[in-house]
């Protein structure tokens, strides 16, 4: 099950689904562009969810006053990764260690996402939301998403050698991941700017991390798609609020691809459609 915090995240998004008061997508002219000198808005503190790559790009802008709330709607890729039992060992543990502990796993996870060009959305307790192909159009977002989650496995295990080594608690994470379209930009006001995304490929990435196992990966048909000519998956169903669920378990990469290389140049392969049937 997904962590308290990820609920509520939910529960809150779900209400505040395709209305945000005040606020158009898109540029609006009433709206005053973002600068990085403005008084009490960092463009630093902004842009830290972003890749060191994406953030130079951002910052350009925001010196340029062409930074502004608004955003458009594409194609991306959602990915949310939850720690297994959170709540039920965080109960038994002192505060600052539980602290140290999400410091600790999340630092080598958010750097797994940067290096991949992804951007953390947010942290929603023992939950990192991340999107791939957001604030910047990435025709390879569906290949970086998955090559994150599987690196972030192979860190988060790297992570429990560690600490197990130090006699300390260990986590797993489970990862779920759907493309589809979404509202993603930069919302809020002058003064107070967030980076967000909304639509239901959000939820839908949401039930399939609820539904993968620990240490497991988990994504959608949709996503796999563009991807099955890049990984070893097997085929499976999981039960949600929508229903039963079609998903993939990723095991790994195909030999071919483990040296980096990307299935397509244009970010979408041809499916064959027995393989959706077939498994």
């Amino acid at each position: 099950m997904a962590g308290p915090g990820l609920r509520r995240y939910l529960r809150g998004y779900s209400r505040g689904y395709g209305h945000v008061p005040g606020i158009g997508f898109g540029v609006p002219h009433r709206h005053r562009p973002i600068r990085s000198h403005d008084p009490g808005q960092s463009a630093d503190r902004l842009l830290a969810n972003f890749s060191p790559k994406v953030r130079s790009l951002l910052l350009d802008q925001a010196r340029q006053g062409k930074l502004r709330p608004g955003g458009v709607k594409s194609e991306i890729t959602v990915l949310f990764c939850d720690i297994c039992e959170f709540t039920q060992q965080s109960a038994r543990m002192d505060a600052r260690d539980v602290v140290e502990m999400l410091n600790q796993y999340f630092q080598p996870m958010v750097e797994t996402i940067f290096r991949h060009d992804g951007t953390v959305d947010k942290f929603v307790g023992d939950a990192i939301l991340a999107v791939f192909g957001s604030p910047e159009a990435d025709s390879q977002h569906h290949q970086k998403a998955v090559r994150t989650a599987l690196a972030i496995q192979q860190a988060v295990k790297a992570t429990s050698q560690l600490r197990s080594a130090r006699n300390e608690s260990t986590c797993q994470v489970r990862i779920g991941l759907h493309c589809g379209e979404a509202f993603h930009g930069f919302i809020g006001t002058v003064d107070r700017l967030e980076f967000t995304v909304i639509g239901a490929a959000v939820n839908r990435a949401s039930r399939y991390c609820t539904g993968a196992g620990e240490g497991e990966i988990l994504i959608s048909p949709d996503l796999f798609q563009h991807v099955f000519n890049l990984v070893k998956a097997d085929k499976t169903t999981i039960q949600s609020k929508e229903g039963e669920l079609t998903g993939y378990r990723v095991k790994g990469l195909k030999e071919k691809d483990k040296a980096g290389v990307t299935p397509s140049a244009q970010g979408r392969v041809s499916y064959p459609e027995r393989e959706i049937a077939d498994g």
